[in-house]
């Protein structure tokens, strides 16, 4: 497996992802991704699990309504209930990363 390395910006991105699909038609690949992340977008705002097959899970979950202390005044205020989204990336996708990192 390849990696799109140094994905600057998203031409980039769909060429490298054309070439990793096999595929010649960038505006296919363009219409194809942007239609996959239109359904997450939608099934997360519906509340609704979003699983990738082989590479995780998306969900939202709300983080507390809470009271912060800004750090240059001490003062303390109150921030709002948000709902924000969590990725738990599967096992496969983990051992990949692990047996493949630079950093390791």
């Amino acid at each position: 497996m390849k990696f799109m390395s140094g994905l600057k910006n998203s031409h980039t991105f769909y060429s490298n992802l054309a070439i990793e699909s096999g595929y010649n038609d960038l505006d296919m690949v363009k219409n194809v991704y942007r239609g996959i992340m239109r359904m997450v977008a939608r099934d997360l705002r519906d509340g609704k699990e979003v699983e990738l097959p082989g590479f995780g899970k998306f969900r939202v979950i709300m983080f507390k309504k809470r009271n912060v202390r800004n750090i240059k005044n001490g003062e303390i205020y109150l921030v709002e209930a948000v709902p924000t989204v969590k990725f738990k990336a599967y096992k496969r996708l983990k051992e990949f990363v692990r047996r493949n990192s630079i950093l390791a």
